[in-house]
């Protein structure tokens, strides 16, 4: 076999093995871009933090509002997981108990109350007089949403 034919079944080989890996027209690929508010609050919560706001994101770092201790902080995180740089911004509020904010609607007139916590809130169910009533509190105790539901049968 002569070299040019040998040269010639090297480049048909090395040219089907780029075919094999070209992606179809309508696959997409994706390219990880900077940091993400998942990485840094993944990183804070596994330092301690809680009541993180991601605020700034970057490509080698990203910062976030978060408490710990009480204390809130502007932190900033590179794309390696590494907390670089915490500046103390003021106090944080403490979290309600889901006991307290059952005594507190109870206290406001609420019955037949059911409180599940849900995405650093407390998502409630109950009556008031003859109507049926959600409420989303935060864990914080500040009222997010009050929405009416259906009147509520009497029994």
């Amino acid at each position: 076999m002569s070299n040019t034919n040998k040269l010639n079944k090297i480049l048909i080989a090395l040219v089907a093995s780029f075919l094999i890996f070209i992606p179809p027209s309508n696959a997409s690929i994706k390219i990880p871009f900077g940091i993400s508010s998942g990485d840094i609050t993944r990183t804070l919560l596994k330092n301690g933090y809680s009541q993180i706001q991601v605020h700034d994101k970057g490509f080698k770092t990203g910062k976030a509002y978060a408490c710990k201790d009480g204390t809130k902080y502007d932190v900033k995180v590179d794309v390696k997981g590494r907390i670089n740089g915490v500046v103390k911004i003021g106090s944080c509020r403490n979290q309600v108990a889901e006991n307290q904010v059952r005594r507190n609607l109870e206290a406001n007139g609420y019955s037949r109350i059911v409180i599940d916590e849900q995405n650093s809130n407390y998502v409630i169910v109950g009556c008031k007089g003859r109507q049926r009533i959600r409420l989303v509190i935060s864990l914080q105790g500040e009222l997010v949403q009050r929405k009416k539901l259906v009147i509520a049968k009497m029994f």
